[in-house]
């Protein structure tokens, strides 16, 4: 078809002779490379635009922060652009090329002219303007019944442990989407046929990607796995969701950089910062600005193989599902959490992000840091259980404490497990509270020194005297805030899952053996004090949890840190108790993106 007669057979048609030579007249030529955006979403616009060779994409969004859709595509014959040029509103669409693209352009001030001359144009206009709408109206009925969000996914491969990152996200997309289709593209030959890397995935050429993922997005997720400068642009341009698979040693390399920047915001483009759990020290992994995912490994390049819970934060960051797990304070009575832990683990329930106050941030902290529950126990046995012949008595019990605090004891203990660790290296965000006293409010540490910010949790204002640490006068964080889950809820998680240590105190306080009361010692008077706070303080800010496990410590003081297996068992009862609860949580929260 050439150029007069894919123009006669579109807005034209109609028009006479001379009307014709005087319309096209008008028109001024203009050619898109493929991959070009010809006109954008939300932008200002005053041209209509006729096709007279290629194929383009047109495709829009919800909003922001929700994924695209492909409306259609369009080849010689059809326009766009009339929509803003009637109104004089924004642009509706995106229009990108798909190949190389010419097309005759028509300005807003001429197409105002002519149509006084020529109400064909209006009527043609009007026409298909009334057909685009009814094809709109039907893709978003289909839309809204098969609940579809994210339809094409591109994971940028800027390091080789990449590619078995893609391979495990692949599995996990397919537990919620059954159809998933892999498209590999390069700008070289693959070092594996693609049966190799997954049973569906077909390999794609640059030119082709876009018409591809447009065609198998509307049955499956088309998920593009591309390496290469031109293959990851395509990729990023087609796609509706980016993540880029980084070395978290070396960052993101120039190329990736810039591509992350010329994505739009409302895509919410993903970092994986991929480091192997052996090499030490471990990578810094803080981004604040950019939505990142911590991912851990073993082995090298294409034989890397990520551990699970990483796959599964990756996932719930591509679909918008966050869960977080706050871990309470209570003295000795926190060693309960590491039993909890331990059960939650063996049902592969994985967390999004930690929060701890006080006991709570020496469990936190280790975990966030990869040590297992029975190491993190291990770390209670040989480090805080007092020499047996102070372990007999709750007085010599509490002296060991009071040493331990004053004679700055645990910085070595918990220097030996976590060294020079920083909040940016752990497998996941962490946050820890303190108290300020001197302007009486609660902080959250986020970055920094981990044992430093552990030692301000953990700093009860009984055994040990207040950190001085810029300008601040520091104790333990369980005084205001004893749950940190709103801490969580601060950070965006969707649902909060809390453990509460501290809030079930003894009854036989002040009682001798046969149950009388006695007049209690001023440091006994104290510690009770400070548990019936954390009694009440835990009380009002677990309101913020979704999901609240309690386990049963007011047998233990705060002050029994010799008790450890016991404490420890306490904990598991409670966890199985909760754990297909946690399970029920996690598996009903809706994800903010529908994945396909």
């Amino acid at each position: 078809m050439d150029r007069e007669q894919s123009v006669t057979r579109s807005l034209l048609m109609g028009l006479s002779n001379d009307g014709l030579e005087n319309v096209l007249s008008a028109f001024q030529p203009r050619s898109f490379d493929a991959g070009a955006t010809i006109i954008e979403i939300g932008e200002d616009g005053d041209e209509l635009f006729l096709i007279t060779a290629g194929k383009v994409r047109v495709w829009t969004g919800d909003g922001p922060a929700v994924a695209e859709r492909t409306l259609g595509m369009m080849g010689a014959g059809d326009h766009f652009g009339e929509s803003s040029v009637i109104s004089g509103g924004p642009r509706t669409a995106t229009v990108t090329a798909v190949t190389y693209v010419e097309t005759l352009v028509l300005s807003g001030e001429d197409y105002r002219r002519l149509v006084k001359s020529y109400p064909q144009l209006l009527e043609n206009l009007s026409r298909s303007l009334t057909k685009r709408l009814s094809m709109m109206n039907t893709a978003a009925s289909s839309r809204a019944e098969n609940k579809r969000g994210v339809h094409s996914l591109a994971v940028i491969v800027d390091h080789p442990s990449g590619w078995s990152l893609a391979e495990q996200l692949l599995g996990q997309l397919r537990c919620d989407q059954p159809l998933v289709q892999p498209l590999l593209v390069s700008d070289s030959e693959l070092p594996f046929t693609p049966h190799d890397f997954d049973r569906d995935a077909v390999t794609v050429s640059v030119p082709d990607l876009g018409c591809t993922i447009a065609g198998r997005s509307k049955q499956a997720l088309a998920v593009a796995i591309a390496s290469g400068t031109q293959a990851t642009a395509a990729a990023v341009r087609e796609s509706n969701r980016v993540v880029f698979a980084v070395d978290a040693h070396r960052g993101l390399s120039d190329h990736a950089q810039s591509l992350l920047k010329s994505i739009p915001p409302h895509r919410r483009p993903i970092v994986a910062l991929m480091f192997d759990s052996e090499t030490r020290p471990r990578p810094m992994m803080d981004y604040p600005d950019l939505l990142a995912v911590r991912c851990e490994y073993r082995g090298q390049d294409r034989g890397a193989e990520f551990v699970a819970p990483s796959v599964i934060r990756l996932y719930r960051s591509l679909i918008g599902k966050r869960i977080g797990l706050a871990l309470g304070g209570g003295g000795a009575r926190g060693i309960a959490h590491i039993g909890v832990l331990e059960i939650l683990q063996q049902h592969h329930v994985v967390f999004d992000s930690i929060a701890g106050t006080s006991a709570g941030a020496i469990v936190a902290s280790a975990f966030g840091a990869g040590f297992s529950p029975w190491e993190i126990g291990d770390f209670f046995r040989k480090e805080m259980i007092p020499p047996r012949f102070l372990a007999a008595r709750a007085a010599t019990r509490r002296m060991f404490l009071l040493h331990s605090f004053r004679g700055g004891r645990f910085e070595t203990k918990l220097r030996r497990y976590l060294d020079q660790m920083t909040f940016a290296q752990a497998d996941l965000p962490l946050a820890i509270t303190t108290l300020d006293l001197i302007s009486g409010e609660q902080q959250i540490r986020r970055s920094g020194d981990l044992v430093q910010s552990v030692l301000q949790s953990i700093n009860h204002p009984v055994f040990g005297r207040p950190i001085i640490h810029e300008g601040q006068m520091l104790v333990d964080g369980g005084v205001l805030m004893n749950v940190p889950a709103s801490v969580l809820r601060s950070e965006g998680c969707d649902h909060v899952v809390s453990i509460d240590v501290g809030s079930t105190i003894t009854t036989d306080f002040a009682k001798d053996r046969k149950g009388r009361l006695r007049p209690p010692s001023y440091l006994s008077t104290l510690l009770r004090t400070m548990d019936i706070s954390r009694r009440h303080s835990s009380a009002l800010h677990r309101e913020e949890s979704d999901l609240i496990i309690i386990p049963q410590t007011s047998a233990f003081r705060i002050e029994d840190f010799h008790a450890v297996d016991p404490l420890i068992e306490a904990g598991r009862r409670a966890g199985e108790k909760a754990v297909e609860n946690v399970k029920r949580v996690i598996e009903n929260l809706q994800p903010t993106d529908g994945v396909a």
